[in-house]
């Protein structure tokens, strides 16, 4: 019989049996002591492993519920991890180049600009919701916000950022739309005549959508007859507004 130690207390005893009465062997004793410690040492490290794995599936089940990823950042503000949902917008290929760059330099705005927040980083400060966005190929925006916080050493030196993300595309898509809302209601309400209501509104949705012009057509028993336009400061456009006209 001999003990199994773990961080110096007996957690177990491993035995032994024999068929036939044995004279005590000091070499194989000294043997079996140490194989005792190789034991006790392998179950502190299953059971730390253990415990990582069990840390790790909370963390995430964490991270699924309050967030939809990740990350974290080394000494120099390089990404080196990004797990969980939503990642670049399900892009393999954006996650591929975000790994060894700086958040500033993957094409992200922020709120408040690049130079606050870095200033935020050298202070080791953390930092919550901050606004971010991005132009995706289709040319449409996708809104994110983060939150972290430093990581420090055992020794105290610095080792970089961690945190979460979330996409809150639809909830900005749906600010927008009601600021937009808004501002029409704004506009037809003090506009001077037909004409000035009509191109504020068209001008409003254009300018918060990006789009190049827009036309008012007028029914006229079975005829969509051209009345007013609003159009961005682009030559090329002008042509093609006066051709409406008729």
């Amino acid at each position: 019989v001999l003990p199994v130690r773990v961080a110096g207390e007996v957690s177990a005893v491993l035995e032994f049996a024999s068929r036939r009465i044995r004279q005590p062997d000091k070499r194989l004793w000294q043997t079996l002591g140490a194989i005792g410690t190789q034991i006790g040492q392998f179950l502190s490290r299953a059971e730390a492993e253990r415990a990582v794995r069990d840390s790790e599936a909370r963390f995430r089940a964490l991270t699924n519920l309050s967030s939809d990823w990740y990350w974290e950042l080394d000494a120099e503000y390089r990404f080196t991890r990004l797990e969980g949902r939503y990642i670049a917008g399900g892009d393999p290929a954006l996650v591929q180049r975000l790994m060894g760059a700086r958040r500033w330099e993957t094409g992200l705005e922020a709120e408040g600009g690049w130079d606050a927040h870095r200033a935020t980083l050298e202070a080791r400060q953390p930092f919550h919701d901050l606004l971010t966005w991005r132009t995706m190929p289709d040319g449409l925006l996708r809104y994110m916000r983060i939150s972290g916080e430093a990581v420090f050493n055992a020794d105290g030196g610095f080792a970089g950022y961690r945190g979460v993300g979330r996409d809150v595309t639809a909830e900005k898509r749906a600010e927008q739309m009601l600021r937009l809302e808004h501002d029409v209601a704004r506009l037809l309400a003090t506009a001077e005549n037909e004409s000035a209501g009509l191109k504020g509104v068209m001008r409003a949705v254009c300018e918060a959508e990006g789009f190049a012009c827009g036309r008012y057509f007028r029914l006229e028993r079975s005829l969509l007859r051209f009345q007013d336009a609003w159009a961005a400061p682009d030559p090329t456009l002008v042509p093609f507004i006066e051709r409406s006209r008729s």
